[in-house]
């Protein structure tokens, strides 16, 4: 088994485990692994589609913040405030 396989074998363990820690005590089910669940098609669209609201999102940030560079190297404009 390679160490990938193993790493994710652990994060399941450690997910079920914490459920089950959580049942016991009668606390509301929490898990900082993996869960395994049946592929979901409907779900996996919607996870894609938040990922690529989201990268358009930080890329119009980032277009943004490269513009307002430009704009400040062409008018040899330095940042006024000094450290003390």
């Amino acid at each position: 088994m390679s160490q990938a396989s193993k790493h994710v074998e652990w994060c399941i363990n450690k997910a079920q485990k914490e459920i089950e820690e959580c049942k016991k005590l009668g606390k509301r089910a929490k898990h900082r692994g993996l869960l395994q669940s049946e592929p979901n098609l409907e779900e996996a669209q919607k996870h894609l589609a938040k990922a690529e609201h989201n990268l358009s999102g930080i890329s119009m940030c980032i277009a943004r913040s490269c513009v307002r560079v430009n704009e400040l190297m062409a008018s040899n404009t330095v940042c006024s405030r000094t450290r003390n």
